[in-house]
């Protein structure tokens, strides 16, 4: 279910499979690095497809990755199933954020907390204005219903989401015709009722992935002891 790799090791993608054939890998601990300052009219303002190395530069401002980051990015973009395992604060939004950015569809974020949610849209929001949005209960129903006709016109690559939306009808009846490229599940130690910080919205995501498509899942999580990665891959069907 997942490559276990030497402490000083990378992952090997050998081990992983495109996503007719899911599979799960675990990613090394990467070290913290700061949102570089882009200026906004540089970032996706060019039509040439980009390497996910030259995007690393151009959108973020690094000119390499952290150990474990490039495989992780890798899977994003090559439609395959990931179990990604970083430390608190070491990086592992950009393993999302990136690919997320160079694809040309949508990618839902499922975070459990509002103000993370707010943090990490409104930093890509500076290098990528324009494409990314949020749908929680903090914000009025006004600006949540703006918020999905951005996301059916096609004009949004990231929509972060409040696990609990997914029990709204009127939220899945919205996302119905929208193409969902990745589906990405933070904090997603929170799936399992094995980790220290269940929570039972979190039950109704593995059938709120099917119900969309079952596109490709990336689970990211800083918690990988005992029976939580094992949990985490079976509650978000990553076989």
């Amino acid at each position: 279910r997942q490559t276990h790799a030497h402490p000083l090791a990378l992952p090997q993608l050998g081990h992983m499979r495109k996503h007719s054939g899911r599979s799960t890998t675990r990613a090394l601990p990467v070290a913290s690095g700061a949102f570089a300052s882009i200026a906004p009219d540089t970032a996706l303002s060019s039509a040439a497809p980009m390497n996910p190395s030259s995007a690393l530069q151009r959108l973020f401002g690094f000119s390499e990755f952290r150990p474990g980051q490039a495989e992780a990015v890798g899977a994003a973009l090559e439609d395959r199933d990931a179990l990604v395992v970083m430390p608190t604060g070491a990086g592992k939004s950009l393993c999302y954020q990136l690919p997320a950015l160079m694809r040309d569809d949508l990618t839902i974020v499922v975070s459990p907390l509002v103000a993370l949610m707010h943090d990490q849209a409104w930093a890509i929001h500076r290098i990528a204005p324009g494409t990314v949005t949020m749908v929680n209960s903090q914000r009025s129903g006004a600006a949540n219903a703006q918020a999905m006709e951005r996301v059916r016109a096609g004009e949004v690559r990231l929509l972060y989401v409040a696990p609990e939306r997914f029990g709204s009808p009127g939220f899945a009846r919205a996302l119905a015709d929208t193409k969902v490229g990745l589906f990405v599940v933070d904090e997603a130690h929170c799936v399992s009722e094995w980790g220290h910080d269940f929570r039972p919205d979190y039950a109704r995501i593995g059938q709120a992935r099917r119900q969309i498509g079952s596109p490709p899942c990336i689970g990211l999580t800083a918690t990988a002891t005992d029976l939580v990665p094992t949990d985490i891959a079976d509650q978000l069907d990553l076989p």
